[in-house]
């Protein structure tokens, strides 16, 4: 009736809007749980499933490893939809150790000797072995301390923490173009706060929600953030391609690149590299194992109809750091042009399975000109033979 006043209504007590609160979070929680078990059974995990890299973790004395018998996925190079990565026991991607090989061959490198982009079988470390034993050398084993994201800095402490406890015949570093830790950083200087770092070792990000927001963040921060996007600029000029014929186009190419790959045109990435480069040599010759350096070109100068002057500078400087350190050095550039009508890559530098396949060839006549006939070469501190 008009002039009665009723007043506001009843307030929602708290306690009510907190239980449809996580009433709606289990609802949100449990789609997801189905709908990543629906991708799962697809072998097409969610974005935000759990990836092998949230196993990486760097150590008490800064060197980085993998959480031992974990299991994760990710991005497949070859094919749409993940690849199942399993590690094992001691932290290393792949099947347990040999109790005591007749050779060991450690490879340590970046995310392409990592290689998590295919099937274990698929990449070249397992591909060398499998070519070993094809020959008879069933006691010939490879074994891969790849991870994603890293540099010279943390090879060194690789080496020396982890690569040479599994007593190696042979450290083969595997070197890329951006391995001096170019400014922009890599795993661990990529943006993520401290309070990211401690959510992802928490068991709040065991929930799908929770995974789901923060792997959509992140997405948004990288490709928004102009501090983050440095290190990519030069991406759509690399898929123009124009550089295949246009050398100016090539060393803008390069400059864009300055915070990746382009950091191997600079005098400064190679002393960074020489440096650490130096130290690994030391610590192998200590403990009497072979030093050998292979360098990954960037897919660019693989793909490249000529080489502009100045397009292998990096490799040039490689070999001639490796005669100063006097270890055997494997050049993969003049070895991968000849194979450039084959798809190799499925970017500008992680292998496909095609690629892998090569490269292992590659890599297995190397090792055994170094090791013939299954005997030990020349003492690691004497000069080598490069190819």
């Amino acid at each position: 009736m008009p002039g009665l006043n009723h007043g506001p209504g009843p307030r929602p007590k708290p306690g009510a809007c907190l239980a449809v609160l996580l009433l709606g979070l289990v609802i949100i929680e449990s789609a997801l749980r189905a709908y990543y078990d629906t991708r799962r059974a697809l072998e097409r995990p969610p974005a935000f499933a759990a990836r092998i890299h949230e196993s990486f973790y760097t150590d008490l004395r800064g060197c980085m490893r993998i959480k031992p018998h974990a299991r994760g996925w990710h991005k497949a190079y070859d094919a749409p939809g993940d690849v199942m990565v399993e590690v094992n026991s001691q932290g290393i991607r792949g099947p347990e150790l040999m109790s005591s090989p007749a050779k060991r061959f450690v490879f340590i490198g970046d995310s392409i000797t990592f290689d998590g982009g295919v099937v274990w079988e698929d990449s070249f470390p397992a591909i060398v072995q499998r070519k070993f034993r094809d020959e008879g050398l069933e006691g010939w084993e490879t074994v891969n301390l790849g991870m994603t994201d890293t540099g010279v800095v943390q090879y060194l402490a690789k080496v020396e923490h982890h690569g040479l406890a599994l007593k190696p015949d042979m450290v083969v570093l595997c070197l890329y173009l951006n391995d001096s830790r170019p400014p922009q950083g890599f795993i661990g200087q990529d943006g993520q706060k401290g309070w990211e770092w401690r959510l992802k070792g928490s068991l709040l990000h065991r929930l799908y929600v929770v995974k789901a927001v923060h792997y959509w963040m992140r997405y948004f921060m990288v490709t928004h953030e102009p501090g983050l996007k440095a290190r990519l600029d030069w991406v759509p000029r690399y898929v123009k391609k124009a550089y295949h014929e246009d050398s100016s186009d090539w060393k803008k190419l390069v400059e864009e690149a300055r915070y990746d790959w382009g950091a191997a045109w600079t005098e400064e990435s190679w002393r960074v590299i020489a440096e650490h480069a130096g130290k690994i040599k030391k610590l192998c010759d200590s403990r009497g194992v072979l030093l050998g350096i292979v360098l990954f070109p960037v897919s660019a100068q693989v793909y490249m109809e000529r080489l502009f002057d100045g397009a292998d500078f990096p490799q040039r400087r490689a070999a001639s750091m490796a005669r100063d350190l006097g270890v055997p050095f494997l050049d993969l550039l003049p070895a991968l042009r000849p194979h450039a009508a084959r798809r190799l890559y499925c970017d500008h530098c992680h292998l496909t399975k095609e690629g892998n396949a090569v490269v292992a060839e590659i890599l297995h006549r190397h090792l055994r000109s170094l090791f013939p006939e299954g005997r030990r070469p020349l003492h690691p501190a004497s000069p080598l033979p490069h190819d």
